[in-house]
């Protein structure tokens, strides 16, 4: 159900789906100058997809819609809501709020050292 998997639940899931899509679109900086612009925003792709995968979550909790829209519609359309309450293991899983917290906080600290070293990069090149 909808009520077991919290709102941090849905974001880690989502946080983590962002993450693999950052890395399979990641480029080098080094690749392209043109796309620096793409090197510098791949980063928040996690936090985007993140914050919508909890928009449903956010609207059932503030009675904007009911349980069961949240479990169908374009909700299950698009993020799978009504499977993701429905197999046991990741209702379990990323209903512990300690395990979103680890999960998240080591996805963002990988980003955070990917951050840092493209800046240095990037200003590097630009210094040179």
């Amino acid at each position: 159900m909808i009520d077991e998997l919290k709102g941090i639940g849905h974001f880690t899931l989502w946080f983590m789906g962002g993450f693999v899509v950052f890395l399979r679109v990641k480029p080098s900086a080094k690749q392209s100058p043109k796309l620096t612009a793409l090197t510098l925003y791949a980063p928040f792709i996690p936090f985007v997809l993140g914050i919508i995968g909890v928009i449903p979550y956010l609207l059932f909790v503030l009675g904007i819609i009911s349980h069961e829209t949240a479990l169908s519609g374009v909700f299950n359309l698009f993020l799978f809501y009504g499977v993701i309450s429905r197999v046991e293991v990741l209702s379990n899983l990323f209903s512990n709020f300690e395990i979103d917290a680890v999960l998240l906080g080591g996805l963002y600290l990988s980003l955070v050292v990917y951050y840092i070293d493209l800046v240095k990069k990037i200003r590097a090149g630009y210094a040179q």
